[in-house]
């Protein structure tokens, strides 16, 4: 076995294409899992893509191949369904282990129907959260699986969407699946890392954060050849790279208590948010005297060309300071957003009441 999976012998890791492409690629991904003491083998068969006319998965066609895998070499494939038909082509392959993807997750109609399919023949069920940051859809999707009574079902961690421009490619939001971990304390908690990152440069940052939580193991993509890939072929690794991220990936002890340093750091960075909540509350006082003057002289709460100035004015400020500008962008249209909520809700309390008489 080699270091790096020995060291992850207690996580469970869960490799391989984002689409299966070709028999002789999944040979070659399920070859180096067994180099690595790994045994679970993720592929893309159907693809539900976001825009037409994009290779959509060889489907059915490539189950042989699966199953092949899964009898000669002891690997286990996991495959990702969104149908009962779907899970029907599987069961007569002999494959029993699934994945639920973000867009049948956010759906539960597609997941009632895929769980009615399972006929007490599932094994192992894979469950991604849905694409928006909704606890309670990836709870009941979670549920529904559980009432098909599969032997096993894991949570898979992907990210949610977002529309604006970011480092990542979907927001982790790290409060969202721990806050499932304490819903469901006895299921396993993976991360998958290439969804979040959407660019390979970002797999082992968003792995080793996976790690440093306690998640229960990871689920990355693989490719012999990203760069040719013919489904998300930024965030995928070679396997070189996916061998050297086992190896550099880091397991910290969360048993020891703090330390009398690690005491004095945290105290200051409490410190430190006291001030800027007690920054935003002053800040929500002008809001107030902002949203009170628009009113009174008829004004728009939003001024779109004030945003866009302020913005790269905020953009500016943290260039300057050495701040990430893509998060700090973030915080800033949170805070806009904030403002925006305010004074509408402002605006309905003073056009329900006798205006001249709200600032005397």
């Amino acid at each position: 076995m080699a270091q790096g999976a020995s060291i992850l012998q207690n996580k469970m890791i869960v490799a391989g294409p984002c689409s299966a492409e070709s028999e002789s690629m999944l040979q070659e991904m399920a070859e180096l899992l067994k180099s690595q003491g790994l045994h679970y083998l993720r592929s893309g068969l159907w693809k539900p893509r976001t825009r037409p006319d994009e290779f959509e998965g060889h489907g059915e066609l490539a189950l042989p191949w699966l199953a092949r895998i899964q009898k000669e070499m002891g690997i286990t494939p996991i495959v990702e369904v969104a149908h009962p038909k779907h899970v029907e082509k599987c069961f007569e392959a002999g494959i029993k282990n699934f994945w639920l993807g973000a867009r049948t997750t956010i759906n539960p109609f597609a997941v009632n129907e895929i769980v009615q399919s399972f006929e007490n023949k599932a094994q192992l069920v894979f469950v991604k959260n849905p694409m928006t940051p909704d606890l309670s859809q990836w709870v009941g999707a979670i549920e529904r699986v559980r009432k098909s009574k599969v032997q096993e079902i894991v949570a898979v961690h992907r990210g949610f969407s977002h529309f604006y421009e970011k480092k990542l490619r979907n927001d982790p939001f790290w409060e969202i699946p721990l806050e499932l971990k304490k819903i469901f304390p006895g299921m396993k908690l993976l991360c998958d890392p290439s969804h979040i990152a959407g660019l390979r440069q970002y797999v082992p940052e968003i792995s080793q954060m996976a790690m440093d939580l306690n998640f229960d193991g990871l689920m990355v993509e693989v490719h012999p050849s990203p760069e040719g890939a013919l489904t998300d072929s930024k965030q995928q690794l070679n396997f070189s790279e996916f061998q050297n991220l086992l190896q550099s990936l880091q397991l910290r002890s969360s048993d020891q208590g703090p330390s009398v340093e690690l005491e004095v750091l945290r105290k200051k960075i409490d410190e430190i948010d006291q001030r800027i909540y007690e920054l935003v509350a002053k800040r929500l006082e002008l809001i107030d005297q902002v949203a009170h003057h628009k009113f009174k002289n008829k004004l728009t709460s939003l001024s779109y060309e004030r945003f866009l100035s302020s913005l790269e004015a905020r953009k500016e400020i943290a260039r300057k300071l050495g701040i990430d500008e893509i998060n700090s962008e973030q915080l800033y249209r949170l805070l806009h957003s904030w403002s925006l909520e305010m004074q509408e809700k402002a605006f309905h309390l003073y056009s329900s009441q006798n205006f001249s008489e709200i600032r005397q």
